[in-house]
């Protein structure tokens, strides 16, 4: 059995059963900041995730975000950025 996560961070990380009470990482997979996991067509082995390019928000501009700018957490939804990333073995 596997199970998968992504937090929006740019990475996807796939965990495999190796025993009925173990589990380890089998792989972390680059991703795109701010894809967030949604679905697994257990057919075909593929994994989706959904993201949208944000804004930067009045912090960033101000300098005050760490050096963020754009992805994950922050300001409006960019317009016609909605992506749906495919990821399969």
């Amino acid at each position: 059995m596997e199970s998968f996560s992504s937090s929006g961070d740019g990475k996807l990380t796939v965990i495999k059963e190796t025993s009925p009470t173990s589990f380890a990482v089998e792989q972390n997979v680059t991703t795109k900041p701010g894809a967030k996991c949604s679905t697994l067509d257990s057919k075909t082995g593929q994994i989706y995730l959904i993201m949208a390019e944000r804004g930067v928000t009045n912090k960033a501009r101000a300098g005050q975000d760490g050096g963020r700018r754009g992805g994950g957490r922050g300001g409006a939804t960019v317009p016609g950025s909605f992506t749906i990333l495919v990821v399969g073995k």
